[in-house]
């Protein structure tokens, strides 16, 4: 059995290893306190941008907007083609080679970085 100097001995050299890891007990609770505010605030401005902060909905919003935007650029590129044969028609000039995307068809998946 450890008498009561013996004990104090112990608690005295655990002291600085006690207070080291409080100290970061109490830097890692603000940070997480920050980190859940940023949370918030990012969860906030999606709702605001998007109509939601769900993933899955983020991620079918950006699916169907990068759809839109290929149907967009394949109907410009429509017309890009129009102009510059009806052009050449009309300047006399021989016809380029219009520019044009594979038919596949679009896929639901953005593609990947």
């Amino acid at each position: 059995m450890k008498n009561d100097a013996e004990n104090i001995r112990i608690l005295e050299q655990l002291r600085p290893r006690y207070d080291s890891l409080r100290t970061a007990q109490i830097k890692l609770s603000a940070e997480q306190d920050r980190l859940d505010t940023e949370i918030q605030n990012e969860e906030a401005t999606a709702v605001e941008l998007l109509g939601t902060s769900d993933q899955e909905g983020m991620e079918k919003i950006i699916s169907d907007a990068w759809v839109d935007n290929t149907a967009v650029v394949d109907e410009f590129v429509s017309i890009i083609n129009e102009i510059d044969a009806a052009y050449r028609q009309l300047a006399g000039t021989p016809e380029q080679v219009a520019i044009s995307r594979p038919q596949s068809p679009p896929s639901r998946t953005p593609p990947q970085r």
